[in-house]
């Protein structure tokens, strides 16, 4: 008998509570969902679960020293030996905003208010996967 393969997980930096909220209710069906309001939360998880991690939803503007166009950087340089795909999800949306997301080193840039199944769909896209499997 074949195990079920283990959720992939999320890391959703996102620093609203509300937009947390929405996040977790949205993915956790399908996805371990893992929340950081900070740069230094979505660094402590990048830490401690580094070989956990399927997928990242970045805000941009964050709470604190770190934003999240600086924590992409951070997380390109971490994680050289493997992709570890970073989608934006903003309120900032102009188009200089999508450019120094994309030249950070995001794979995708997502304008607030996000439509479920496009975020779900980038997801599932850039994982390369069906819903459900670990990438």
């Amino acid at each position: 008998m074949n195990e079920p393969h283990p959720r992939p997980t999320v890391l959703v930096v996102e620093d609203d509570p509300d937009n947390q909220s929405l996040m977790v209710a949205l993915l956790s069906a399908e996805y371990e969902v893992l929340l950081a309001a900070t740069g230094a939360d979505a660094r402590a998880h990048l830490a401690n679960r580094e070989n956990d991690l399927s997928i990242v939803l970045m805000d941009l503007a964050l709470r604190g020293a770190e934003d999240g166009t600086s924590l992409t950087r951070h997380i390109r340089e971490r994680f050289r030996e493997r992709h570890l795909p970073v989608i934006v999800t903003t309120a900032f949306a102009l188009n200089r905003d999508r450019r120094a997301a994309l030249d950070a080193g995001c794979d995708a840039f997502l304008a607030k208010p996000i439509e479920p199944d496009e975020l779900l769909g980038v997801m599932t896209s850039l994982l390369g996967r069906c819903p459900g499997r670990r990438s």
